[in-house]
This record gives structure tokens, sequence and C-alpha cells, in this order.
């Protein structure tokens, strides 16, 4: 099975990136011009747009989906009954289609006063806002969708929160080792939602105004999913210790 992983990651992961990277040595007719195309991207005022949007979404994104999904996930944790029937609810945003979703907010957050969000700003007496179609809104709009989708995975990867929880209703009394163990792997699963969210955000960077095909979004990847990989294989052995605890 390894095998068949090394040969799947070769074909389709490393050897598009080696051609990618030669291709954008190259001219548009395939003839080499080294590293013009480098120099180009980063002269051009986009370029250099599109990464401080990437940056400020990114630490916005992250700064506020992985706390918010650790406090859901410890009060969802108070609750005696019914933990599977909001464990579903917030999963439904992350099943949804990135389509269905988009049309969704477009026609919640439209920039009339037909809009939902528009309509509520009204009924407190506040003005409405551009949102998606604003340029000072556009953003901070993008990152409250990317939140509402993806929240509900963050809070599922926090066995930690949910183990600790069962194993207090189940023996009423912790032990201060297995207090300490559950804290670590609760901030372990943290750091990973972390790395996740950080290769989430680094994917929207794109750079369609280049004349090459290089994607410096798949570097990004590489380059942080080598300790998230580590991660997941930590949390594998871990066995037991970050499983998620069911409400029996």
């Amino acid at each position: 099975m390894l095998i068949i992983t090394l040969v799947g990651t070769l074909v389709f992961n490393f050897y598009p990136l080696v051609v990618t990277f030669v291709k954008s040595l190259c001219n548009m007719k395939g003839d080499f011009i080294g590293i013009v195309n480098y120099k180009i991207m980063f002269e051009s005022a986009e370029f250099r747009q599109s990464v401080v949007n990437t940056i400020y979404m990114a630490i916005l994104g992250v700064g506020f989906n992985v706390p918010i999904a650790f406090v859901i996930a410890s009060l969802l944790n108070g609750i005696g009954k019914g933990k599977s029937v909001y464990r579903v609810i917030f999963l439904l945003p992350m099943v949804m289609s990135m389509i269905t979703v988009v049309t969704l907010f477009k026609y919640m957050m439209m920039p009339t006063a037909d809009g939902i969000f528009n309509y509520l700003l009204g009924k407190m007496g506040m003005e409405p806002k551009m949102w998606l179609n604003g340029v000072t809104t556009a953003r901070e709009s993008v990152i409250f969708i990317a939140i509402w989708k993806g929240i509900g995975y963050n809070i599922i990867l926090f066995p930690g929160v949910w183990s600790a929880g069962c194993r207090q209703v189940q023996v009423k009394r912790l032990s201060s080792i297995v207090y300490v163990l559950e804290m670590l792997t609760t901030l372990r699963n943290a750091r990973f939602n972390v790395e996740l969210g950080g290769i989430f955000w680094l994917q929207s960077l794109h750079f369609s105004h280049l004349n090459f095909c290089f994607d410096f979004r798949f570097s990004c990847c590489i380059i942080m999913a080598f300790p998230v990989y580590i991660q997941s294989r930590i949390t594998v052995s871990g066995g037991g210790a970050s499983a998620v605890v069911s409400d029996e």
C-alpha cells in the first residue's frame, strides 16, 4: 500500500510540479527565457496585492476559525444529550458544495436592502453595506463565508475536548495525568487545525494574470504539508488517545 501511495504522489504531485516549474522558465512558444517570468511576477503590483490579501485573509481566517471552533466544541461538550445532532448541524455547511455556498451568500449579501444581511442592518438602524461588492468589505465577507463553511470540520478535530468531557461524565473524576494528556492532545490538534487552515488560505493565491503555468500555490502546500503529514501520523499512532469518543 505504501508503494501505491508513493507512486501516486510522484505521478500526480511531484511530476506536475517539476513540469510546471520548467515551463515557467519558458515563454508561450516554449523558448527558454530564464527567470524573466519571475521578474515580471515580482514587479507586478497585482501580484504584491494578491500576496498581501492572502496573508491578511490567512491570519484572520485561521485566527478566528480555530478559537471559535474550540469554544463551540467546549460548549457542546457540556450538553448532556443530543451531541450527535449538534455535530451534524455544524457539519452541514462543510458537506455543501462551494457553488451552493457562494450562491447562497451572494443573495444574502446583496448590496441592496433586499439582502438578508442589509435587511437586518436596516432593522437595527444601520446603513447597508456593500459586502462582497465593496473594496473595504470583500475580504472580510469571504473570510466570514469560509469560517461558516469550515468551522464544523475544525470542531470535530478537537477530540481532546470531546474525550475529556466524556470521561468527566463517565468517571466523574479525572486524574491529573489524564487531564494533562487530554490538554496536550487538544493543543496538538489546535496546531493541526492552524496548519490545515494555513494551507487552505495559501491555496487561494492565484496568478491568473501571469503568462506561465507555474502554480505557486502547490509549492506553498508542499512546504506546509510535511508537518501536517507528520502530525497526522502521530495522531494515527496515538490510537485511542485522540479518538473521538461516542456519546454513550
